[in-house]
């Protein structure tokens, strides 16, 4: 979130969001900040849902469980899942598997983007609940005029 050199007409974050390290307001104001007023920022964060809430408590079983032993099994059962992806890339996107959303699409974090100065104007379900993902809302964000 270093970034401090102009504004952006277009800001895309798509399935990273949830994870940053810092406070909903910094970044919803890092966001205003960085969008032109005119820009419009897409970003893609977990949905409110059932599924979300038991991927977050499958979530917190399996970092209580997590050993060499289960790492291999969860590659071994993503590779029956995506034959396409080479064990390399399985390895890779394991440890995301393991991390818990810092944020989810609520009325809070909605408040605060509007604190920010940020408006929801579009809210679509992407991606379906599966064990590989959560569904996500892509929310389109504008700057309050």
């Amino acid at each position: 979130m270093r970034f401090q050199h102009g504004v952006f007409d277009l800001i895309l974050c798509e399935r990273s969001l949830h994870l940053f390290p810092y406070p909903d307001a910094e970044i919803a104001a890092k966001l205003a900040s960085d969008l032109a007023p005119d820009g419009i920022a897409a970003i893609s964060i977990p949905a409110s849902c059932a599924c979300t809430f038991i991927r977050i408590k499958l979530i917190r079983a399996l970092r209580r469980l997590r050993s060499p032993f289960l790492d291999n099994l969860i590659v071994h059962v993503m590779r029956l899942l995506r034959p396409q992806l080479d064990l390399a890339t399985l390895r890779d996107r394991l440890p995301y598997l393991y991390a818990l959303p810092r944020r989810i699409d609520s009325s809070e974090f909605r408040a605060t983007l509007s604190m920010a100065g940020l408006e929801v104007r579009q809210t679509f379900r992407v991606f379906g609940c599966g064990l590989s993902a959560a569904p996500h809302s892509l929310m389109i964000l504008a700057k309050l005029v």
